[in-house]
């Protein structure tokens, strides 16, 4: 058996290219995509042992014989409720706070801070945002 958190993005290359360069992910398991704007239908990142599956929006539910056009159609498009059903948190190890600086640093252009970086909650660095893809991070350094 295999877990995983999956997620729905439009623009997967430049989300496994960012997510790979923030967090030095290994990329995994892909599906390529017969698509001339984008190299995979489905990928796999290793984050720190988490297996985190991206799926390209635009094109995710056409595999299914179901869906209607509409429910494609809503599905896909670019104006999508963002950060609000899902997070992935890292709790760092003490010390890593550079670790955190640096995935914030590649992900914040185009992402909405919800807790800015810096001290809170006891740890001397940790951060919560939504980035341009609409996934919600939360990146915290331990307190021990």
């Amino acid at each position: 058996m295999k877990a995983m958190v999956s997620t729905y993005v439009n623009g997967i290359d430049e989300a496994i290219a960012l997510y790979q360069k923030a967090f030095d992910a290994e990329l995994g398991y892909t599906i390529p995509s017969e698509e001339e704007d984008c190299k995979y239908y489905h990928a796999e990142l290793d984050i720190y042992g988490l297996t985190l599956a991206l799926a390209e929006a635009k094109y995710a539910l056409e595999f299914y014989d179901s869906p209607t056009k509409e429910g494609v159609k809503v599905f896909s498009q670019t104006e999508r409720i963002a950060g609000n059903t899902m997070q992935i948190s890292f709790t760092y190890n003490k010390g890593d706070g550079s670790k955190i600086k640096h995935a914030y640093e590649v992900l914040r252009d185009g992402s909405v801070a919800l807790v800015d970086i810096g001290a809170a909650l006891g740890s001397s660095c940790v951060v919560d945002f939504i980035d341009k893809f609409g996934i919600r991070w939360f990146l915290i350094e331990s307190v021990d």
